[in-house]
């Protein structure tokens, strides 16, 4: 994956201003937390990213773009399984195993192809990503064990790459509604 060299760049001076800010409070061990903290975010970032990107570009290649035009993409998430459906009222008089039946019937159908599942799953477990996970806890559990780790400086820098690229992406999408 191709990264932006001007998100690259934003980064790394996001990063910079850490490594300041760090060096401003005289601890060594407060910039270790910091760039282990931002380093392991940002991969964990770039690794899900990466990922993601991947199993698109599979799902377009092999052409199972889906599109739901039928169900509105708020009810979905609201009423995943249609439970609330107007069309699926019971009376007392339903019987029960009719409707166990019928509702196995229609979860079978609504069910995605091995497939698909299989190619949705490649970007959740891609090995950037877990790579990611694995320097982020590594680094964790690093600073615990040599009783270096501050939580007051680990835990903010956890949060500035992710909120790095989305300031970028708001700053890209105003450029892109100027022109």
């Amino acid at each position: 994956m191709k990264i932006d060299r001007a998100l690259l760049s934003t980064l790394l001076i996001a990063d910079g201003i850490v490594v300041v800010l760090s060096a401003l409070t005289g601890e060594p061990t407060v910039l270790l937390n910091t760039q282990i903290a931002f380093f392991g975010s940002l991969s964990v970032m770039l690794g899900s990213m990466r990922g993601y990107r991947k199993m698109v570009d599979s799902r377009v290649a092999q052409e199972m773009v889906t599109v739901d035009i039928d169900s509105d993409t708020i009810d979905r998430i609201e009423d995943p399984h249609g439970l609330y459906d107007e069309d699926r009222h019971l009376s007392k008089n339903d019987d029960i195993r009719t409707v166990i039946k019928e509702e196995k019937a229609r979860m079978k159908a609504s069910k995605k192809p091995f497939k698909e599942t299989l190619v949705d799953a490649k970007g959740a477990l891609s090995l950037s990503r877990i790579a990611g996970y694995a320097f982020l806890i590594g680094g964790f559990f690093f600073l615990k064990e040599t009783d270096t780790l501050r939580l007051g400086a680990y835990l903010p820098a956890l949060g500035i790459p992710p909120l790095t690229v989305a300031a970028y992406m708001a700053g890209m999408r105003v450029k892109k509604n100027e022109h």
